[in-house]
């Protein structure tokens, strides 16, 4: 089968320029989510620091 047929065709790129986008924002999210994950970290690590008698 053959797709010569340009609105096929555009709609084929617009789907794949979707695909790519939606996994640029997966990427951009689990890299957020990571962020966030170091960041609650450190604030539990100095509340248990600031717990700890001296």
């Amino acid at each position: 089968m053959t797709l010569s047929n340009p609105v096929i065709m555009e709609e084929l790129l617009n789907f794949d320029a979707l695909d790519a986008f939606t996994a640029a924002q997966m990427d951009h999210q689990a890299s957020f989510d990571a962020i966030q994950t170091m960041i609650s970290q450190d604030i539990i690590q100095q509340d248990d620091e600031r717990k700890q008698p001296v």
